[in-house]
């Protein structure tokens, strides 16, 4: 092998390396490790697009993933209360219908000779001492005429079973 062929070799690794090194750099932009720097990249998340969503803080290069907001402050709720972010379109009536259905499964299964019990979440419920059950709510987004609906659920534990119920545009469950 001749002298030029290993200065070949070698510009190709180092441009090689240099793109890795780029790469990293860019990555590492999404691992902020203070709780102030994660409150001011999803405080500018939020300024910039007027709103906060699970999709934009997770499509965002700069802010870290919902899942490390969700282990850092204990949930997205709780982060939203630090920077002040309230989203008053959907929150309080959903929150209430979930109640209503956890509420609804609760008073059929105690009619039938079950147990339930709600161990620190407003919609988990413990039935009869052994299966755990969440419940989620899959959305139809407005410009969809169909019955097509999707949902997130990223809870610290994994229910035993989920319940998703699909709530049309008007925010009432699909019959």
């Amino acid at each position: 092998m001749d002298t030029r062929d290993r200065r070949l070799r070698t510009s190709g690794h180092k441009a090689a390396a240099h793109q890795a090194r780029r790469r990293l750099s860019a990555i590492a932009l999404r691992y902020i490790h203070t709780e102030n720097e994660m409150l001011d990249a999803l405080s500018a998340l939020w300024c910039k697009h007027g709103r906060l969503t699970n999709i934009l803080v997770n499509d965002d290069k700069f802010c870290p993933a919902t899942f490390t907001y969700k282990n850092r402050f204990g949930s997205l709720a709780n982060t939203y209360e630090l920077i002040r972010y309230r989203n008053t379109r959907r929150t309080g009536a959903h929150l209430r219908l979930r109640r209503t259905m956890c509420k609804d499964i609760q008073a059929e299964i105690t009619k039938r000779g079950g147990t339930v019990e709600f161990p620190g979440g407003s919609c988990r419920m413990l039935i009869n001492g052994e299966l755990i059950v969440t419940i989620a709510m899959g959305f139809t987004p407005r410009s969809v005429s169909y019955n097509w609906f999707q949902f997130t659920y990223s809870g610290r534990r994994r229910p035993d079973l989920l319940i998703v119920a699909p709530i049309n545009s008007d925010g009432r469950i699909f019959d």
